[in-house]
This record gives structure tokens, C-alpha cells and sequence, in this order.
């Protein structure tokens, strides 16, 4: 039997995306409209096939500011044969307004196969053999869960040359949760969900989600050389997420959120150590626990950035591994560009990141009632709750990334956790460095 995320092959019709230009190609930059599509094809043997594909388009005006952008579209759209889909629209105007950037976007997720590992990190357990739905008809580790969201933020600077700028923004979110749903799953079989809702660890209206209208606000630093493709500079963002709960009418909530990230060049722009420190944490009132995993950004740089582990955040884990009312997270890597050359009009970059993730629940989310779970549940206790204390979590690997243009990003990342209980390693092809 295989575990859903170890047969991810993503069969790409090119590793370099066929690239047109409706342009002209000014010196070593570009100018006009660059436009990169990405047909993708996978296969799961829980989800079924998935068919889809990504368009990057770019526009850079006269090419003035290249190897920035005047504005960008990405659209993203793929459905698997058993049900889940997946539509993300993202725009971003650096420059269209004088001082002010503007981005926003919409997206969609089904999911009726999620990943649910419990609250708490160490504190709640992991059977590996559990992973994957069984032949007896379980998904132990499995939920529903869908959500469409809608974004905008609004950014500028203290001053045309400051580093210094601000931030404000509106999220929407309504989130839909429940049982898994699969062909193989035997409808009312027991999973951690489940005795999650039974046993009042997920309390009592909150079990099929919910909507929220999230505002931020807050101050950034930025002085790096290049936004998605950095070799030198900081960037650092302190900014306040808070809702008032006019929908449900029970969980307001304010959370902080703070980002520092440096990169330093070790061999002129070939070689560069870059990392991030992160952390998330609820400061005030009460989030609903289908909000708890959803990762605040400014500038959303991932489609679906969701859960403390995987590809996102924290590599190598299962996703969603360390999930609670306050957690933090830092990535150290290294970023070796070894080639660059010129192919189909298009600048290429390729470039092996080696890297060393950790993370941690600082605050946990209604621990005593996980507790108080595992006694009423000895079957399940130890998975419901593992007894163990809250540790830092580690994980390291090594990926290669190959860059166009120095915006559009593909790449493939390798990486093991330090702990069988956060799982074995993760493999992912994806899009952009995680920072």
C-alpha cells in the first residue's frame, strides 16, 4: 500500500517551460510580456490522477526596472480523478500605483483527503502504518477540508529610497471540514477527526468550519537586491492579523505575526547563505481550530500556504505536524548557482539549495482536553495523546531549483526528519524558494 505522498510524480512536458515572449529583448533583461505556462500531470494511488497546469505571466514595460516587474499574473488550476480541485488566481502591481503596491487574490481548494495529525507537536502521536488508507476502509490520519479565500493587501514606503514601508490588508476565508471522503473510505469509519469532534478536543460548533474576515496591518524592511530571487539584504515584517467574528459569532481573535530573513553572499552571486526566522502566534481572544493552520503572509508567495511542515515551512515533516495557538519556525540554507545560460530567449539560472528546517509549538492548543481524549479513548490513547513534551523539530536535505528570468522558479527538494515521528522525508517539486 502506498502512502499518499510517496507516489507524487510529476511528470513536467518540459522542466523548462516553453516560454513566449510578446516582446523585444533589450540588452541582458527583458521588456513587453513574458509569458511561462507549466502543464503538470501526477498520480496518487488515494487521489487518482491529476491533471492541471500553472501560466506565470510577467509584465516589464520597457525594461527598465528588470529584473523587476511592472505587474504579474499567475494562474494555477488542476483536479485529481477522485474529487480534489484546486483554482488560484494571484496579482501583483508593484508599480502601477505611484508609492503603492497592490495585490490580491482568489482561490479555491477542495479537499476531501487532508491531512490531520492532531494539535500540539510531540504531544500528539504518529503511527506511520496509520498513514494511508488502509484496506479495511480507515483513513485514520484523514479529514475534509475545503476553503475559498479572498485577499488584498496594500503595501508602501516611509519615502521614495526608505526601506521602511507598511502593510495593510482584508482576507476572507470560508472554510468548509468534516469526515474524509474517498471511494476507499468506509463512510462513519473512525479517525482522528472524528475522535477529535466525539471527544470535545475540537470544540462543539467548530467541526465543519466557518468564515472570517481577517484584517492586517503592520511595518516591513526590505532593502535586498531582488525580491524573489535574492543575493544580499534584509527583510524583516512585524504586522498584526485580527478578526472579529460577525459570522459565527463566537471566536475573535488577534495574532502576531513576525518574519526576518538576511542573505549573505559568500562567493560574489554564485554562493549564498540565506535564512529566516518566523513566528505566529494568537495574543488575544480564542481561533477557531480550522483557523490554527493557516499561515499569515504579506506576499503570498505559495497558493496554498497552510500547515507547520512540508514544503512550505518546515521540510521533510508531514504536513500539518506542529499545529497550535503559537508556533515558530527557521530555514538555513545555502544557495549555489552553478549555470546560467540563455535558452528559448529566456535567462536561466540553475541553482542546489542544501538546507537545515526546524520548528516548534510554543503555545499549545487545548492540550488538557487532548488529554483528557486519550483517557476516555485507551484504544487511541497514545496516538491521541504521546505523553512526551514539546521539543524543537528538525529536519535537513538539498533540492535543485531552476530559474527564469528571475521570477518563475521550479524546483525539486529532498529532505528527511530528524524524527520518525514527524515522518520520513518529503519529496516535492514546486514553485519558488520557501523564502
Amino acid at each position: 500500500m502506498k502512502k499518499m505522498e510517496s507516489l507524487r510524480l510529476r511528470l513536467l512536458l518540459c522542466l523548462l517551460p516553453i516560454a513566449f515572449s510578446v516582446s523585444a529583448q533589450e540588452h541582458d533583461g527583458k521588456s513587453g510580456c513574458v509569458i511561462l505556462p507549466l502543464p503538470e500531470c501526477s498520480y496518487s494511488s488515494d487521489l487518482g490522477w491529476q491533471a492541471g497546469g500553472i501560466a506565470d505571466i510577467c509584465w516589464y514595460g520597457n525594461g527598465d526596472i528588470y529584473p523587476d516587474y511592472l505587474c504579474k499574473l499567475m494562474l494555477e488550476a488542476s483536479a485529481y480523478s477522485k474529487g480534489n480541485r484546486s483554482l488560484h488566481a494571484f496579482f501583483d502591481s508593484k508599480h502601477q500605483l505611484r508609492g503603492v503596491r497592490a495585490s490580491g487574490a482568489l482561490s479555491y481548494f477542495k479537499n476531501k483527503t487532508y491531512p490531520f495529525y492532531g494539535y500540539n507537536g510531540a504531544a500528539a502521536g504518529y503511527d506511520r502504518s496509520l498513514d494511508a488508507i488502509l484496506d479495511d476502509g480507515t483513513g485514520f490520519y484523514l479529514m475534509r477540508r475545503s476553503y475559498f479565500r479572498a485577499l488584498a493587501t496594500l503595501q508602501g514606503r516611509f519615502g521614495d529610497e526608505s526601506p521602511l514601508g507598511w502593510v495593510s490588508g482584508l482576507t476572507f476565508y470560508d472554510v468548509k471540514t468534516g469526515n474524509a471522503v474517498n471511494k476507499r473510505i468506509t463512510p462513519g469509519s473512525e479517525s482522528l477527526y472524528s475522535i477529535y469532534c466525539a471527544q470535545g478536543v475540537i470544540p462543539a460548533g467548530e467541526e465543519n468550519g466557518g468564515s472570517h474576515l481577517e484584517i492586517k496591518a503592520g511595518l516591513t524592511f526590505d532593502n535586498r537586491d531582488h525580491e524573489d530571487n535574492p543575493t544580499r539584504g534584509i527583510s524583516a515584517e512585524l504586522y498584526a492579523v485580527g478578526s472579529r467574528d460577525f459570522f459565527q459569532g463566537r471566536n475573535d481573535y488577534l495574532k502576531l505575526v513576525a518574519h526576518y530573513k538576511q542573505f549573505v553572499p559568500l562567493l560574489h552571486n554564485r554562493l549564498i547563505l540565506g535564512w529566516h526566522l518566523a513566528w505566529q502566534g494568537l495574543i488575544a481572544g480564542t481561533a477557531p481550530c480550522y483557523m490554527l493552520q493557516t499561515l499569515q503572509t504579506i506576499n503570498l508567495k505559495q497558493s496554498d500556504p497552510e500547515g507547520l511542515g512540508t514544503t512550505m515551512t518546515f521540510r521533510g515533516t508531514v504536513r500539518n505536524r506542529l499545529v497550535g495557538n503559537s508556533f515558530a519556525w527557521s530555514n538555513l540554507e545555502i544557495r549555489y548557482y552553478f549555470a546560467d545560460f540563455r535558452l528559448l530567449r529566456q535567462y536561466i539560472q540553475l541553482a542546489a539549495n542544501p538546507f537545515f528546517d526546524t520548528g516548534v509549538v510554543l503555545r499549545p492548543y487545548r492540550l488538557q482536553a487532548q488529554k483528557d481524549a486519550a483517557a476516555a479513548v485507551p484504544a487511541w490513547a497514545s496516538i491521541i495523546y504521546s505523553g512526551d513534551d514539546e521539543h524543537l523539530h528538525c529536519s535537513a536535505g538539498a533540492g535543485v531549483h531552476v530559474i527564469i528570468n528571475r521570477n518563475f522558479n521550479v524546483n525539486i527538494e529532498l529532505a528527511r526528519s530528524f524524527f520518525r515521528s514527524d515522518g520520513e522525508y518529503g519529496l516535492n517539486l514546486g514553485m519558488g524558494y520557501i523564502f
